[in-house]
């Protein structure tokens, strides 16, 4: 239960942390995240460090406390390989032996075990007593020293742990000489008051090291963290500055192809027709030059080769101004689905031409902004017209996913007139925030893909 509590209250802390990161200003949130990363390293390596300090300090002292009782307390107590208990004078020389004036250590309290009974000891009142196995004893018995250094949670650790001092307990195997049989363990408890100050002085020189060497990462790991911070936040707001811009444009467009519409509409029924009207009264003049020719007028014929001039330059006129008003965006293209804005794009380019295009819509929205549609329409347009030159047949192929829109369109090799034209493209559909790549196909042509990233004018291309 406390386990999984301990969980829950940390699952808590993390929680709230992120959610404080998230609060914080996107500027000052890398520092912070890079600052939190170095202070939990810092903290991890410390505490692995100080562990580390810790085991080695207590094996080198147990390592020593063992070596004395293999080399001089082993021999005494074989007798335990066949008998239960020791006799009188092996307790008198255990007793010689493991006292502190012969051991040169400040040993408190010495054991000798035969499995889990204590069969010896300086503590009269254990000695012939069984106590559960603890964790030490056991690596103990597996043949490795069992050590613990101040925590002494064994039922037989009662009197030493009244003491109220650190202490140092060591259980140290004793084989059967010749074999490898372990007969017997020798326990000692020492005072590791020395044992305990030397741990504290090695561990914080290893934090004050830890440290230093944290302090000299997160100082430029910070100023970093800061810097990408900020170009963060330039990145966002450059970002921001784009997709506003690519609306401006496609405003902008919008309000061109109206001006557009309005000059077409203005010729049309302005000075197309006044033009018309000129040609339709030079007929008039031209038959009175006729009936008149060689009778009245002497210079009739030269009269009649200055009408024709005149009616030639009309015509040029009228077809000079039908032209420029040629690609303006049909009014009926505001009604359309994007798929049908394009195929209209593609019978306009078959009527101009005569080239026939082949189109193929996958996915489009479908409805998009009419400015959008317009420029559409437009950049299949003229991509067809920048691919028109030889004898292929051309193509428009348009899909949509996610927030970005795709127009191929294949065609010929174009003209001398191409890289203007394409010039001209690219610059349209750059200024609504999209890309046009120019590759050829292996079959010859011209390949031409827009993309369009309809989230910088605030679409959703689902």
């Amino acid at each position: 239960m406390a386990l999984m509590a301990f969980c829950h209250l940390g699952e808590l802390c993390v929680l709230s942390m992120v959610d404080w990161v998230s609060s914080l200003h996107s500027r000052c949130r890398p520092a912070v995240v890079a600052s939190m990363l170095v202070a939990f390293a810092t903290l991890y390596v410390g505490i692995i460090v100080s562990g580390q300090i810790r085991e080695n300090a207590v094996q080198r002292a147990a390592s020593s406390a063992a070596l004395y009782m293999d080399g001089f307390i082993a021999l005494h107590v074989q007798e335990l390989a066949t008998e239960q208990v020791l006799s009188p004078k092996v307790r008198d020389i255990l007793e010689r032996l493991l006292s502190p004036a012969s051991m040169h250590r400040p040993v408190i309290a010495f054991r000798v075990w035969k499995g889990d009974t204590v069969v010896f000891s300086n503590e009269r009142n254990l000695i012939g007593k069984s106590f559960a196995r603890t964790a030490a004893r056991e690596r103990a018995w597996q043949g490795q020293i069992g050590v613990e250094f101040e925590q002494l949670d064994g039922e037989d650790d009662e009197q030493v742990r009244s003491l109220q001092l650190p202490l140092l307990e060591v259980y140290a195997p004793v084989r059967q000489k010749g074999t490898d049989r372990i007969i017997a363990l020798v326990e000692t408890y020492e005072i590791g008051v020395e044992l305990k100050r030397e741990l504290l002085v090695n561990q914080l020189l290893a934090w004050i090291v830890v440290i230093t060497v944290a302090c000299m990462v997160f100082v430029p790991l910070f100023s970093m963290a800061r810097k990408i911070g900020e170009l963060t936040h330039h990145r966002a707001q450059s970002e921001q500055q784009r997709r506003r811009i690519a609306r401006a444009n496609m405003k902008v467009s919008e309000t061109n192809e109206s001006y557009l519409r309005r000059i077409e509409s203005a010729l049309q029924h302005g000075p197309v027709q006044n033009v018309t009207l000129a040609l339709l009264k030079l007929d008039p003049v031209n038959w009175a030059l006729c009936d008149a020719k060689g009778a009245v007028l002497p210079g009739a014929i030269q009269c009649m080769e200055d009408l024709e001039a005149i009616r030639d330059a009309l015509s040029k006129t009228i077809r000079q101004m039908r032209a420029m008003t040629t690609d303006v965006v049909p009014l009926r293209v505001d009604e359309l689905s994007p798929s049908e804005a394009l195929a209209r794009a593609a019978r306009e380019h078959h009527r101009q031409s005569g080239r026939r295009v082949e189109y193929d819509v996958d996915a489009l929205p479908d409805q998009l902004p009419t400015p959008l549609k317009h420029c559409l329409y437009r950049i299949a347009l003229d991509g067809l017209k920048s691919t028109a030159g030889g004898t292929q047949l051309q193509s428009i192929r348009a899909s949509a996913a996610k927030d970005n829109l795709t127009l191929e369109i294949i065609g010929g090799t174009g003209d001398g007139e191409t890289p203007a034209k394409l010039a001209r493209l690219r610059d349209r559909i750059e200024a609504l925030g999209g890309t046009l790549g120019v590759d050829p196909t292996a079959a010859g042509q011209l390949s031409l893909i827009a993309e369009i990233n309809l989230s910088d004018m605030g679409i959703n291309g689902g």
